[in-house]
């Protein structure tokens, strides 16, 4: 499972130092990005600079969400209580926790 998160700048951060911000905003971003697949390019060059060979390979939903590591930031963001996700596909993937109610509740207060 993948640990570290590459920032935009190039900087690499292990997921579980993240903000409870970034985590979330990465795991929408995520999720937006890996919606319509992902086209992946490999090739190499000869001595001399010219392209020896191309190939691309497109990966779709669940195939783009594993290639990103998507599955270490969901787990990472249940660990820390912050979303609830919904198994079905149909329906939105994740629904934001009222943090309060959710103090309240392991508090055991009501309100």
């Amino acid at each position: 499972m993948k640990t570290h998160h590459s920032m935009a700048d190039g900087k690499s951060i292990a997921i579980k130092d993240m903000t409870d911000d970034h985590l979330l905003a990465t795991i929408r971003m995520l999720r937006r990005n890996t919606n319509n697949g992902l086209t992946l390019s490999y090739g190499s060059f000869d001595e001399m600079g010219k392209p020896d060979w191309y190939d691309e390979e497109e990966l779709y939903k669940e195939d783009a969400e594993k290639y990103v590591g998507l599955d270490a930031y969901i787990a990472e963001a249940k660990k820390r209580r912050l979303y609830s996700f919904d198994t079905k596909p149909s329906d939105e993937y994740m629904k934001p926790l009222d943090r309060l109610k959710l103090v309240r509740a392991m508090k055991g207060l009501k309100r």
